[in-house]
């Protein structure tokens, strides 16, 4: 799924030409884009789908192994049947893990394609209706900071490592870490290693696999940031916003040109002007007056 996906949504495809705009108010365009839409959006979904249903049968089968070792090793008293049981279980729990840790990374990376390619859709909104730019919350652009803007709902996100840290793809790659400890301390010990023996081999399994799964989990990513090639970027303006702020840009001109320049200002002067005006007509009578006497 994942290599269909991204070459539905290939960054490196040829560019289309920004300047021609869908037509404004085209029903027929914005029909196909809402359909492209929904389907990217559908395919969205049952990727998120599957990575919570994977994510729950790898836990569940990893609680499972774990009980039915300890009943094993209570059974046999941590004899020849825990260790045959121990020597399967193990093994197979972790490659599960594996498995599933790879295709979490994998439905991550699409997501982020798939993210790339509404972020062009809702371009293609813009141009047929410039005027929903205030109310689009998520990006509208399909660089980095419109990728940004997407995933953290109009503000841009920023990636840190306590937001690394919480997301599925770490906690499962944590976990085949730990199992995978697990597994080199049981076998250490079974070949009579003394306690600190087993515990620097636990520790030393732990970081290799857990840094090893890192960098598969973080390489795509920097695949993408160099590879990205951006049809509609973020307008450099630092007084536009949000993520239409490309339409928004270019409305500012046209506000502008509504008002004449220092019109405020003008109408001021018209006031003091009517002002003077009105307080000279009675001073003009009485001169006259005083003329006449």
């Amino acid at each position: 799924m994942s290599a269909s996906i991204g070459a539905a949504v290939d960054v490196a495809s040829p560019r289309p030409d920004a300047s021609q705009a869908p037509p404004a108010g085209s029903s027929s365009a914005a029909t196909f884009l809402a359909t492209e839409h929904w389907s990217l959006l559908g395919t969205r979904s049952m990727m998120w789908q599957e990575s919570m249903t994977r994510t729950t049968i790898f836990l569940t089968v990893v609680s499972a192994t774990l009980v039915a070792l300890a009943l094993t090793a209570d059974a046999s008293t941590f004899g020849t049947t825990f260790t045959l049981v121990s020597l399967v279980a193990l093994p197979a729990v972790w490659l599960l893990g594996l498995a599933t840790y790879v295709r979490l990374v994998h439905i991550n990376i699409s997501d982020v394609y798939l993210v790339i390619a509404m972020n062009r859709l809702r371009r293609a909104y813009l141009d047929v209706a410039p005027e929903l730019a205030p109310y689009l919350t998520a990006g509208a652009a399909d660089d980095e900071p419109g990728i940004a803007a997407t995933y953290g709902l109009g503000h841009p996100a920023k990636a840190s490592l306590g937001n690394f840290l919480v997301t599925t793809p770490t906690l499962v790659m944590t976990v085949d870490a730990a199992l995978a400890a697990g597994f080199a301390a049981f076998l250490a010990s079974r070949l009579g290693s003394t306690t600190p023996g087993i515990t620097a081999v636990a520790l030393a399994v732990f970081a290799l696999v857990w840094l090893l799964l890192l960098v598969v989990q973080i390489r795509p990513l920097f695949v993408i940031r160099r590879t990205l090639e951006s049809r509609f970027p973020t307008p450099v303006d630092p007084l536009a916003t949000g993520p239409a702020s490309a339409s928004v840009t270019k409305a500012r001109p046209e506000r502008a040109q509504e008002q004449p320049e220092h019109g405020p200002q003008h109408d001021a002067d018209g006031v003091e002007d009517q002002v003077v005006d009105v307080g000279a007509a009675p001073r003009m009578e009485q001169l006259q007056d005083l003329d006449g006497q």
